[in-house]
């Protein structure tokens, strides 16, 4: 059964411990999303992406860049381009949403239109606002900017691995090509 248009506001509060560190409880104040057509199934793969979402992040912004405090995650179908999920994660500055909402997205549909390419990192061009960060995985191609582009594109492999989008295997072989230690970091080959 569809729902035409309904809005999901989610709050957390969140007290985690990730490697051994405490995650602040502010990393995710509020996450507000609307749905144009939802079904049950699809809330479910968005509770799973949430979830997964929010713990990539946290290891990301406290081990990698503790000074970025939040950004945009875009989730494009694979087969059809058409975004699946475009949200929020952590606090965006008021001067930066517009910024990294765009790059999320331009970074998806860039990967999405170059077929030959696993990473917009092989489409980088800093001259023309084209940056790394995107992914391309089995069902999805997943996008994020709000950290460094090598930190964007490590939250997206990591995200895609723990969804079951990628193996670790491949995520480290993904890695490889843009030398994006990040993800060795968090999937230790010894």
């Amino acid at each position: 059964m569809r729902n035409k248009s309904q809005r999901y506001t989610l709050g957390f509060n969140f007290d985690k411990t990730i490697e051994g560190g405490l995650v602040s409880n502010q990393l995710f104040d509020l996450i507000s999303i609307t749905f144009l057509e939802v079904k049950m199934s699809e809330f479910l793969l968005f509770s799973e992406v949430l979830e997964k979402t929010e713990l990539v992040f946290a290891y990301i912004k406290t081990t990698v860049c503790p000074e970025r405090t939040g950004g945009y995650l875009c989730v494009l179908e694979e087969e059809s381009g058409i975004p699946a999920l475009i949200m929020k994660i952590g606090f965006v500055p008021a001067d930066k949403k517009k910024k990294y909402f765009e790059f999320a997205q331009e970074k998806a549909g860039r990967l999405w239109v170059t077929h030959s390419h696993q990473l917009s990192f092989q489409s980088r061009d800093e001259k023309s606002n084209r940056y790394g960060g995107a992914i391309r995985a089995r069902n999805f191609i997943f996008s994020f900017s709000g950290f460094t582009e090598e930190a964007d594109e490590a939250l997206c492999l990591i995200l895609a691995v723990l969804l079951n989008q990628l193996e670790k295997s491949e995520a480290l072989a993904l890695a490889k090509i843009s030398r994006n230690s990040y993800v060795e970091k968090f999937f230790p080959t010894n």
